[in-house]
Parts: structure tokens; sequence; C-alpha cells
């Protein structure tokens, strides 16, 4: 064993260690004690509130009005992944078909590619998809390459 740390200072490290963790212990049960205390009829305020609200949200959900409107809701949701899964597949397959066009080159094909790519955006995003698209490319640049598509 090392002359640095002789046996006995060891033991010294650890009961002291052992202090001071019991230490911290039991401070951190007399803050935990002392917040709760200071803050319990609050706490249960906010508690009540909740089971309140849990409590009318339930009640609201299954009114017939909001339950037809989430019905209603789904069935869109469903029909605009239907259509961007349509949409996905048209795409492939469009690009399939001028990169198979053998009467023009890789950059004209790539200049159609990215036309057909730009009328799809720009006929399926809000303005508002368009200009967190556009933020995005400008704050993340090259590194992401959002007009391509990889099959």
């Amino acid at each position: 064993m090392s002359d640095i740390i002789k046996k006995d200072g060891i033991q010294k490290i650890q009961y002291k260690m052992k202090e001071l963790r019991e230490l911290n212990l039991n401070l951190n049960k007399d803050i935990d004690d002392m917040v709760e205390k200071n803050i319990r009829e609050e706490k249960l305020m906010v508690e009540k509130a909740i089971k309140n609200y849990n409590i009318k949200m339930e009640k609201v959900l299954k009114d017939s009005k909001v339950k037809e409107k989430l019905d209603k809701k789904y069935n869109c949701e469903v029909k605009i992944r239907n259509l961007m899964n349509n949409i996905q597949t048209s795409l492939r397959e469009a690009i399939k078909v001028i990169n198979s066009d053998l009467t023009i080159d890789d950059k004209e094909k790539k200049k159609k590619i990215e036309s057909l790519q730009q009328r799809i955006e720009d006929a399926i995003l809000s303005d508002e998809e368009k200009n967190i698209k556009a933020l995005l490319e400008k704050f993340i640049g090259d590194n992401i390459n959002f007009k391509m598509v990889k099959i």
C-alpha cells in the first residue's frame, strides 16, 4: 500500500464519507418535509383542479357532436395518408420513367425531376408548411437535401 494513503487514513475517509452521505440524506428528507408541509394546500388544490379537468374532458369527449367531429377528423387523416401514399407511388413511377428516357441527358433528367417535385410540393404544402420548409433549408443548409427523393 502506498505511503501516501495509510490504512487509518482510508478508514477516516470511509467514516467521513458515510457521515456526509447520512447528513445529505437527512437534509434531503428535511427539505422534502418542509416543502410538502408548506405547499400541502396548494398541492391539494392542483390535484382537485386536475381531477375536475379530467372529469370535464371525459364529459366533453363523450358528447355526440364531439364524437362526430373526431370521426370526421380521423377519416380525413386516413384520406390524407392515402393521398400522400398515392402521390409517393406516382412520383416514384414518374422518376423511373424520366430516368429511363434515353433521349435526354442526366442534367435534363435531374431538372425534370426537380421541377416535378416542386410542382407536387406547391400542390400539397400549405403556405405555412412552405415557410417552415424554407426556414429549415435556410438553417440546415446543404446538410439535408429536401428536394431529391431517394429511391
